[in-house]
């Protein structure tokens, strides 16, 4: 009998750790609402200005995706300022991919999106950039 058990139990020991599978870390947005700035780590980002935004609305069905443009000012320290712009979906010509709004050493901080998206029966948007940070 002490042997079933045993062998019961080793056998489902090992059945749960099996299901076990590595853990996925959530990201960690920073909110940043337009006209404001945060601050990480010394890095100081202030969101200026929509661009653009013609991201296709979440209850209309459309022939491009669209995409949002916008600027973000970033300063370190008493360093002069630069303003960065970043593309949210579609690229057109010649523009490239880049997200990164601040890396150095052991910092990276990066855009993750523009919320809300937009729906065709909003009036009108307060918008809100999300941002993370990498160490």
């Amino acid at each position: 009998m002490k042997t079933i058990l045993l062998s019961a139990f080793l056998l489902l020991s090992g059945w749960v750790s099996a299901q076990q599978g590595p853990i996925e870390v959530p990201e960690i947005a920073i909110k940043i609402p337009l006209g404001n700035t945060t601050t990480i780590q010394g890095i100081s980002l202030t969101f200026l200005e929509v661009l653009e935004d013609s991201r296709c609305p979440e209850d209309v069905t459309c022939v491009w995706a669209g995409r949002a443009r916008v600027l973000v000012r970033v300063q370190e320290g008493e360093n002069p300022s630069e303003t960065k712009e970043l593309i949210f979906g579609a690229l057109q010509g010649d523009e490239s991919r880049d997200l990164t709004l601040f890396s150095k050493e052991n910092l990276t901080v990066m855009g993750l999106q523009l919320l809300p998206y937009p729906k065709t029966k909003s009036a009108s948007l307060a918008y809100v950039l999300l941002v993370k940070k990498q160490l």
